[in-house]
């Protein structure tokens, strides 16, 4: 469905061309990652995810990397997590490591509990995301945060 809305969306809306054209033109992985550290535009999103999942055994262990020793902006997480997402490779350990050990980012956390849930679904897993939920309900009571980590339980469980 995203990949729909991004082909009609770029034929109606004229803008991000120059940075389409750009991302189009490059097949360095580490290249493709420094414009999703520039904040790409929305509407070439799915263009930069198609471009590394067509290098998907270089471009995870790099975005693994990234989001654990490295803050970065949202939109380079949730691209980030969406790649790894759907390049279908089992990085749940790395993504525990991340939760457990990484960057303490509570969106970057939040995010990742989401994957935990739809990738994850041991005893280790539900014990982080519930330990999550309950972290950030006290921690940030007027933030979304803990809405990860309920989300990914609910996937679980459903």
């Amino acid at each position: 469905m995203e990949r729909l809305v991004s082909e009609i969306t770029k034929n109606v809306i004229n803008r991000g061309n120059d940075e389409r054209e750009k991302i189009q033109n490059i097949n360095n992985v580490d290249k493709i990652i420094e414009i999703m550290k520039q904040k790409p535009d929305i509407i070439n999103h799915m263009l930069i995810i198609e471009k590394l999942l067509n290098k998907k055994v270089e471009t995870i262990p790099k975005l693994l990397g990234e989001l654990k020793n490295n803050y970065q902006n949202d939109i380079f997480i949730e691209l980030a997590i969406k790649t790894i997402f759907e390049s279908k490779i089992d990085c749940n350990n790395e993504v525990i490591d991340i939760v457990l050990n990484g960057e303490r980012n509570s969106y970057l956390i939040s995010l990742l509990c989401i994957y935990l849930g739809y990738k994850c679904k041991n005893e280790k897993c539900i014990k982080i995301l519930w330990d999550y939920y309950h972290f950030f309900k006290a921690r940030y009571p007027e933030e979304n945060y803990k809405e990860g980590p309920l989300l990914g339980l609910l996937e679980i469980y459903s």
